[in-house]
């Protein structure tokens, strides 16, 4: 009896939490930055001074997702349109051309939202790379970023106000499918201008009290129903609490896992503090489990992580290259670490990673030594 009041408790709490972080979460319109791909005349490290930039812009106009609602996104790309080298009294110079376009869309059902295209000039001596000094000129502080994230925003607001209805259905319709996670992360897009804000909240919270219902019978599909009979019937036997003692471990043991996309399988191995570095580090096993015979070149990334004081670490890295393949049914050894963690936290409330571009959280991971 007390297990089940305790799992009616939880999820009652679990519907009040989900209310409270929807409507902090969905105050504003934020976004995530995509990982930028080396490409034909991209180089890789081209490629990582794009995404650092898309970054900062985000950043310098307060839209930067938090890692809770990080559905809107934004696609950076970086596209050489022109090069010329010409020689010098001392070192050659090429003068290179090029674009940058900055896309916002919905990770969820790829709706594209917004899109700019900004000429890039830019000239290079000597050995270095040309693409790499055409990504350095990108200059973020330029007018035609803030108009950019602010037409993107109301772009977005307007969207979902015309599409309420459809977008509600869409979310119902996965929910039904069993793809609940996708549903929250789809609802979790709706601005708080939306006519339908409030019934996404209801339908919000429902979600993540069904969700948070099955995690607690998996883990204890012993006890996941009641006597039918409510011990009406002669055959049921009421078990007294000294018969089935309860042993309830502290929340902060039990590591939450949520991943968005359900042909992914995540699973924590560890996650230890070393203190002769000051890193923590967290090894993981993934699986990608589709069926179209694997998942190559995806892009595992690690966005933010809290501690147990609510601090933020901004140091947090992939351990290895960024993509990576990944056989169906084969799980992949990844290894994330946060650095410049001067004392072990011995708890991270919240952990932001991210496979494939979907989300994984990770929720009260105990951090040995």
């Amino acid at each position: 009896m007390k297990k089940s009041l305790v799992r009616k408790l939880r999820a009652a709490i679990s519907i009040l939490l989900s209310l409270f972080i929807s409507t902090s979460a969905l105050a504003e319109v934020n976004f995530y930055i995509l990982p930028v791909k080396a490409d034909g005349d991209i180089t890789e490290e081209a490629a990582n001074v794009v995404y650092k930039k898309a970054e900062q812009i985000l950043t310098r106009n307060s839209a930067a997702a938090s890692g809770v609602a990080d559905v809107f996104a934004i696609e950076a790309k970086l596209t050489v349109t022109g090069e010329n080298t010409t020689s010098g009294l001392i070192q050659d110079v090429t003068s290179i051309s090029g674009e940058l376009t900055l896309v916002a869309l919905n990770k969820i059902d790829n709706s594209k939202y917004y899109s700019v295209t900004v000429p890039l000039k830019a000239a290079s001596k000597g050995d270095k790379s040309p693409v790499l000094t055409l990504a350095n000129s990108i200059k973020t502080t330029e007018p035609v970023y803030t108009r950019f994230v602010r037409t993107a925003r109301e772009k977005i607001e307007t969207f979902f106000a015309e599409h309420c209805d459809e977008i509600l259905a869409r979310a119902k319709g996965l929910a039904l499918g069993e793809n609940m996670n996708i549903a929250l992360a789809y609802l979790l897009g709706m601005p708080a201008s939306a006519p339908c804000y409030e019934e996404a909240l209801e339908l919000m919270a429902g979600l993540r009290a069904r969700i948070n219902q099955e995690n607690d019978e998996k883990k204890d599909p012993d006890n996941n129903t009641e006597s039918a009979d409510n011990g009406e019937s002669g055959n049921s036997v009421e078990k007294t609490d000294e018969e089935e003692p309860i042993k309830e471990s502290p929340i902060s043991d039990e590591t939450e896992i949520y991943v968005q996309n359900p042909n992914w399988n995540f699973k924590l191995q560890s996650a230890e503090y070393i203190p002769a570095s000051r890193k923590i580090k967290l090894t993981a096993l993934i699986t990608y489990t589709g069926n179209n015979s694997g998942s190559s070149n995806c892009a595992v990334g690690f966005r933010t992580a809290y501690n147990n004081k609510g601090e933020s670490y901004d140091r947090c890295f992939v351990e290895g290259d960024r993509y990576r393949p990944f056989p169906e049914n084969v799980p992949v050894k990844v290894v994330y670490y946060i650095d410049n963690v001067k004392t072990n936290p011995d708890i991270l409330k919240y952990v932001g990673l991210e496979v494939d571009y979907q989300k994984v959280e990770l929720r009260n991971v105990k951090v040995k030594q």
